[in-house]
């Protein structure tokens, strides 16, 4: 299964990177946490999670999701989420490791198109792929097609030169 992940900052992508985990809001985890559970029913077995920084108009790289979310009112007092720039926003997490990571710009990946409903009076537009919102679930053709857009764009730059 493939999810795009929204970030409100390229920080919290370079931590998530240092930590080997990431954490969303509590739709979010939710969401995240239903498709982990899901998985030990199912032949799909892996979870790959784009990441993109908001309003950047790329995505930075590719991780997998390794671990169910854990919370600190789960009773877990190893869950530490000071990592984070905004650290009262997050309430857990989940161990990730990183596959893929460089910069796919929009023009990659415009001919990716997903149905959005424009309001609540049923109606749907089409847009690209780089609009997701965070933990949208993206359709398997399409999520395998990204992965090979990863392997095969000849990129020469990503997040990991902002920490040297």
């Amino acid at each position: 299964r493939f999810f795009v992940i929204k970030s409100f900052n390229e920080q919290d992508i370079i931590s998530s990177f240092t930590h080997e985990v990431w954490s969303s809001t509590d739709l979010g985890n939710n969401r995240l946490s239903k498709a982990f559970n899901s998985m030990r029913n199912s032949n799909l077995k892996r979870i790959f999670l784009f990441f993109s920084v908001n309003g950047s108009g790329q995505f930075c790289g590719i991780a997998e999701m390794k671990s169910k979310i854990v919370k600190k009112n789960d009773g877990n007092n190893e869950v530490d989420d000071d990592i984070w720039l905004d650290s009262s926003r997050w309430k857990g997490k989940f161990k990730i490791q990183w596959l893929l990571i460089k910069e796919i710009f929009i023009l990659d990946i415009l001919k990716f198109q997903l149905i959005y409903n424009s309001n609540n009076h049923n109606e749907f537009e089409m847009r690209p792929v780089t609009n997701s919102r965070d933990t949208q679930e993206l359709p398997f053709e399409i999520g395998e097609q990204m992965i090979q857009i990863f392997k095969d764009v000849d990129s020469k730059t990503s997040f990991l030169q902002k920490m040297v």
